[in-house]
């Protein structure tokens, strides 16, 4: 057994991870990589989950089933900004959070959803609470509306033509030797069905796979961030996704007449606020900068849950 977990080990360092086979007895074909039996790699699995070191196979979808996003900014005393915070986590589309000190200080999120209205139905959540709650201050920033205002994966039977079954694959499947059988016969279809479906969204690019890993675990990563006042030339969104480090230009909405990018790098604690400055005085932005500050970013999961149940 010990030869099993060690394959095991090397197997979800080395591509399980988004290479779960979408077959019948997808853990018979894990097994042959491992040199184990079927058995001998079931109940090493099992034993992990248990232990809390594995989870059952999930879904990571592909960036179109993620269109539509909202940024905001929650402030108020820490026991507030720390309840906001757990509301963050239970909502189904936050993708990530920050807590920031600097020209910005509290809590800076991001939402996602695969429609506007599922969006508005998470923001409503926040604000509502937000408003029975007179010492938290929450600011909505907008986002530009994706080039495709309505999401197209219905022309080839994408995802979210099936919410029923890319909701059941969100909560992960069963460790069993016929896991997609199984959530089939939940759902009272077929495992041949269930499996052509899962194919045809990963031919189109709407599933990038199933990943067998452990659990996420959330961890902060220092990311300083800039919002910058137009104009600006157009090409300094292209020249500053080129620097080491960034990993994201994105134009603010609603400020057309004032155009504002937001601008993030990330780097280790101590150097990402000067790593930034470098950055802005390269590029002669330094009178540019509207508000300046440094966050420690967390995802609360591997991704956010696009078809979960309506937020109320």
């Amino acid at each position: 057994m010990g030869s099993v977990c060690a394959g095991l080990g090397q197997a979800l360092q080395h591509g399980w991870q988004e290479g779960f086979p979408l077959q019948a007895s997808p853990f018979q074909v894990l097994a042959r990589q491992t040199g184990a039996s079927l058995r001998e790699l079931l109940t090493q699995c099992q034993t992990l989950q248990r232990q809390g070191t594995l989870q059952g196979p999930r879904v990571q979808w592909g960036a179109r089933v993620s269109a539509w996003r909202l940024r905001g900014h929650l402030q108020g005393p820490p026991e507030a900004e720390q309840a906001g915070l757990q509301r963050l986590v239970a909502l189904p589309g936050t993708a990530w959070v920050e807590w920031c000190e600097g020209d910005i200080q509290g809590v800076v999120f991001e939402l996602q959803a695969r429609s506007s209205s599922a969006l508005r139905q998470q923001q409503a959540s926040l604000s509502t609470w937000a408003q029975q709650d007179a010492q938290v201050d929450l600011l909505w920033i907008g986002l530009p509306e994706p080039a495709c205002r309505h999401c197209t994966c219905g022309e080839h039977g994408g995802p979210c033509t099936d919410p029923e079954l890319a909701r059941r694959l969100e909560g992960g499947l069963p460790l069993c030797a016929h896991p997609f059988q199984a959530v089939a016969s939940e759902l009272g279809r077929s495992e041949r069905e269930v499996l052509a479906q899962l194919r045809r969204w990963q031919d189109a690019g709407d599933l990038h796979g199933l990943s067998l890993a452990p659990p996420h675990r959330a961890q902060q990563q220092a990311v300083a961030s800039v919002l910058l006042q137009g104009p600006f030339a157009p090409d300094l969104p292209q020249r500053l996704a080129a620097h080491t480090g960034v990993v994201d230009v994105q134009p603010v909405a609603d400020t057309a007449d004032q155009p504002v990018l937001w601008v993030s790098l990330s780097a280790l604690r101590d150097l990402a606020l000067p790593q930034l400055d470098q950055m802005l005085a390269a590029e002669g932005l330094k009178a540019q900068v509207r508000q300046r500050w440094l966050g420690l970013r967390s995802a609360p999961r591997a991704q956010p849950l696009f078809f979960q149940a309506p937020v109320v």
